[in-house]
């Protein structure tokens, strides 16, 4: 399986910055800037991640290859270009990375139902991965030190759908309560709630 955006735009962060220089030079009271330690391997890396960015970025990646070939005419110039462009490709992927499809909003007291949920129906039928699903049930959604309401909001602002898991014991829970009206509050959210019989 090949490297996704991310990893290669990781990979060429990660070899500009332990290669790739600026220095100045002095001579006859001039001064320039020159760029040393970019090679075919910095290019090989930067061309890929052209080749993978064409789809979802493709005016980066079109940008980034122009600056890439015409690189050897003035290396100071498309270097930094070539900086920008590749960290903002980095910044705009780990974003993503970090961003759930799925907001789940449940109460603790419901934890069997939600869990048979989360596993057999998104992850098992529909083939979601575990980073799609935001559950607090899963103890690495919120970190020792996370401020949780933060946290809450955040992924909840981020995500893509709001489910919202409604029973006695959901409308007895104040923080349930707040969640589903901050559900309601983002117009722009799918919010589907799913009524317990009870």
């Amino acid at each position: 399986m090949g490297k996704s955006i991310y990893q290669i735009a990781l990979d060429c962060s990660k070899y500009a910055s332990k290669n790739v220089a600026y220095f100045q030079k002095s001579q006859n009271g001039r001064t320039w800037f020159s760029v040393i330690g970019a090679d075919k391997q910095y290019e090989f890396l930067l061309l890929a991640l052209c080749d993978l960015t064409k789809v979802k970025y493709p005016l980066l990646s079109d940008s980034l290859r122009k600056h890439v070939l015409q690189y050897d005419l003035h290396p100071v110039k498309h270097q930094s270009a070539i900086d920008e462009l590749a960290n903002y490709i980095l910044h705009s992927e780990e974003d993503s990375l970090d961003c759930p499809k799925f907001f789940i909003s449940h109460s603790s007291d419901d934890a069997l139902i939600i869990k048979g949920f989360v596993e057999k129906i998104l992850q098992l039928c529909c083939g979601f991965k575990r980073t799609d699903i935001f559950c607090t049930l899963n103890h690495t959604a919120i970190r020792t030190g996370d401020e949780f309401r933060d946290v809450i909001i955040d992924k909840m602002k981020r995500c893509d759908y709001i489910l919202c898991f409604v029973s006695d014991n959901y409308r007895k829970s104040e923080v349930c309560q707040n969640e589903l009206g901050a559900a309601w509050a983002f117009d722009y959210k799918r919010v589907l709630p799913f009524k317990f019989p009870n």
